[in-house]
């Protein structure tokens, strides 16, 4: 548990391991032998996947866990104002006073929540396409062609499976949102409801960045985590893997909404 342990330990083992070399090497010419037998074999590294393939799944870890993020805070502040800002303002009882009835008037109101969530997490979305974009085009122009490799753009296919996440989610997370913003009595009241909020969403959304964690039947049916594992699937190209799971994913994110 301390950091100059740790460092004691890589440092002395750095230094055995140099020690060992040097004794081999010295044993093997001491017996009249090459000094490559120390070494017979030189093992390389070659990576088969696209470069594609390769920025998709760095692209897969980060982008769901942010546009959702994205997408629960863009559906929560109009949810207040909706809510708990019309008890403040006294339009409320104006509204619930009209011909309207009251299925009409909480449709309407989700479904305004539900453009500013979509609206909200799309933006975003382009800034970071735009931001990377010119973020690898400086990196390629300055010699770091290998970073910008690495990194690339925001692929265009992983865009539109985002989106297609995106649309049940953020009917979710603003039903859960005017659902809580309902209870609050002010604007400032509603705004401590985020935190609860987030702090039930974050550990769905990050699930799926746990590298031990993988899709499966047990996973699918993790509310917000399955979407997610899903997504990721699709824009790494397992195209089957997702197919299998993605019943089950339908079904929990049908009932969940």
């Amino acid at each position: 548990v301390r950091d100059q342990s740790s460092i004691a330990q890589a440092r002395l083992a750095q230094l055995i391991d140099r020690w060992w070399d040097a004794w081999r090497l010295e044993a093997l010419l001491q017996a009249g032998l090459p000094s490559s037998l120390s070494s017979p074999m030189q093992l390389g590294h070659v990576d088969t996947a696209p470069t594609t393939v390769r920025q998709a799944v760095r692209w897969s870890k980060i982008l769901p866990f942010v546009m959702l993020i994205w997408a629960l805070t863009g559906a929560f502040y109009p949810a207040v104002d909706l809510c708990a800002g019309e008890k403040e303002r006294g339009t409320l009882e104006t509204l619930l006073s009209s011909p309207a009835r009251r299925r009409e008037i909480v449709w309407g109101k989700l479904l305004t929540i539900n453009v500013f969530s979509i609206g909200s997490a799309l933006l975003n979305l382009m800034s970071m396409q735009l931001t990377t974009g010119m973020v690898v085009r400086s990196l390629a122009a300055s010699g770091t062609a290998n970073i910008a490799d690495s990194l690339g753009p925001v692929p265009v296919h992983a865009l539109g499976w985002l989106i297609l996440l995106l649309l049940p989610m953020s009917a979710f997370f603003s039903a859960l949102a005017l659902a809580v913003a309902a209870l609050a009595r002010s604007t400032k009241e509603g705004q401590y409801y985020l935190m609860p909020l987030l702090l039930v969403t974050l550990p769905l959304v990050g699930l799926p960045m746990i590298p031990s964690m993988e899709m499966n039947l047990g996973t699918s049916l993790i509310p917000i985590s399955g979407d997610v594992f899903l997504v990721r699937s699709l824009i790494e190209g397992r195209i089957a893997e997702a197919m299998v799971h993605l019943p089950a994913v339908v079904l929990m994110t049908g009932f969940c909404c």
